[in-house]
């Protein structure tokens, strides 16, 4: 999943059910379909941290990701995230998210 999203993220690890649909060019793609993630690790390229224990369902609706609750520790510490982001040819264009960190 990492290697969709190469400006987002640096490194990924864990198991993930992917059910995901292309279609279009790569230069413009069109993405259907959902990945559910169970105790990943990600790296974002935007931080110096690992998230663990990343959970939650990503649904895909052509340029837009969707999640009702994704959740992840970092840093000793806890964050919950919900709502959307809109990409065009996998770079990221805007986000509507709403999170919660404790």
């Amino acid at each position: 999943m990492v290697s969709l999203f190469p400006t987002f993220a640096r490194e990924g690890s864990g198991q993930a059910d992917i059910d995901l649909k292309i279609s279009n060019s790569l230069q413009d793609p069109n993405i259907t379909g959902t990945i559910k993630l169970a105790n990943n690790t990600l790296v974002l390229r935007a931080t110096r941290f690992p998230f663990e224990e990343v959970n939650g369902l990503l649904q895909f609706r052509g340029k837009t990701i969707q999640t009702d609750r994704l959740t992840a520790s970092t840093e000793g510490g806890w964050i919950e995230l919900s709502g959307s982001l809109t990409h065009r040819a996998f770079n990221f264009e805007s986000a509507h998210l709403t999170g919660n960190a404790h």
